[in-house]
């Protein structure tokens, strides 16, 4: 089998592929050297590039793919592109990615652009299309017929009602874009969304973390699991954080007006909880812990600090929400960890 050996250690040497991924190649290699067919090994789908190599019957090259696009899946791709030009309003637009990234950013023209890398699994044939119906935009394939689905998305300065995205795997970037409803759904990456400015904000993961940077909106919700949530330098009314397993960071509330009190609710469990607020901000403060502490550095600060069960929570009113009847309700929960609020 010196010729597909040959080819691991060449992807090797390539960095198409780790040591460790090349050990187990080359295990899956047979020693019988009878029944030899010649067959195509897709190794550049970017170039289009074919090695002919001669492989042993019985089933070693379904072993061989399978195996290269488990242990690399992002070597072979191909790539479509797709235009929609003339555009006064997107009722909506929906991309959903498998086992890549999807980001969408604000182009120059009056166009939506989109580039997909994707690979389709052994056997498949895509129909990738992008429709149109109605104002509702969609990208559409049989997403058990891939392997990865990566795509980059430019969308133009026109009214953009609802924008939802969603993948896998992999993260999810979004940047300089104003809608009424942003929903952003990821698993085992993070969600960035920065420079965004909606009405209502969905953004969820898991085991990876979620970061907000000048976000304005009136509400949003943000989810993850065993990792950390940042936010910083936003302007949101209504502000839900959870997490578990890892720590809560708001760095950077801006100082909005508003007739009514804006709520920020903060929970998680073995993870700290920090808190930066501006200057003489009207606070009402509910925070409590469990083997922790919970710290609260307001110059009017008059809260009171109680235990509940041999664990502490602060709770109450600063002097300036007292007067004025309306400020920032900040509702915070954390076991194992510290809470901290204070001002800069």
């Amino acid at each position: 089998m010196k010729e597909e050996r040959l080819k691991i250690l060449e992807m090797l040497e390539k960095g198409k592929i780790t040591a460790e991924d090349a050990e187990k190649l080359l295990g899956h290699l047979p020693t019988d050297q009878k029944q030899r067919q010649s067959v195509y090994i897709y190794d550049d789908y970017d170039n289009n590039n074919y090695d002919n190599y001669n492989i042993p019957r019985g089933g070693i090259l379904d072993t061989i793919v399978d195996a290269l696009s488990n242990l690399n899946p992002h070597t072979p791709a191909l790539h479509k592109n797709f235009e929609m030009p003339n555009l006064q309003q997107i009722k909506l637009l929906e991309l959903v990615g498998k086992n890549g990234k999807v980001s969408v950013e604000q182009g120059d023209d009056n166009v939506i652009k989109i580039h997909c890398k994707y690979a389709p699994k052994r056997g498949n044939d895509i129909d990738l299309e992008f429709s149109a119906d109605n104002g509702e935009y969609r990208l559409n394939y049989d997403k058990s017929a891939v392997r990865f689905m990566h795509i980059d998305c430019e969308v133009p300065s026109v009214l953009l009602e609802k924008l939802h995205v969603q993948t896998s795997n992999a993260g999810v970037d979004i940047e300089e874009i104003t809608c009424n409803v942003l929903e952003a759904y990821s698993s085992n990456a993070s969600i960035n969304i920065e420079e965004v400015v909606a009405k209502n904000i969905v953004a969820e993961t898991s085991n990876a973390s979620v970061n907000f940077d000048d976000v304005k909106a009136e509400t949003a919700k943000i989810s993850t699991s065993n990792s950390k949530i940042n936010v910083d330098d936003v302007d949101i009314l209504r502000l839900s954080m959870s997490t578990s397993n890892g720590s809560i960071s708001l760095d950077g509330l801006e100082n909005g007006q508003s007739s009514e009190s804006r709520v920020i609710k903060g929970s998680t469990s073995n993870g700290g909880i920090s808190i930066k607020l501006p200057v003489g901000l009207a606070v009402k403060l509910s925070a409590d812990t469990s083997h922790g502490t919970v710290k609260c550095n307001l110059a009017d600060n008059p809260l009171q600090s109680a235990t509940n069960g041999g664990n502490p929570r602060v709770s109450g009113e600063n002097n300036l929400y007292q007067q004025n009847g309306i400020g920032l309700e900040l509702k915070l929960s954390t076991s194992n960890g510290n809470i901290t609020i204070y001002e800069d």
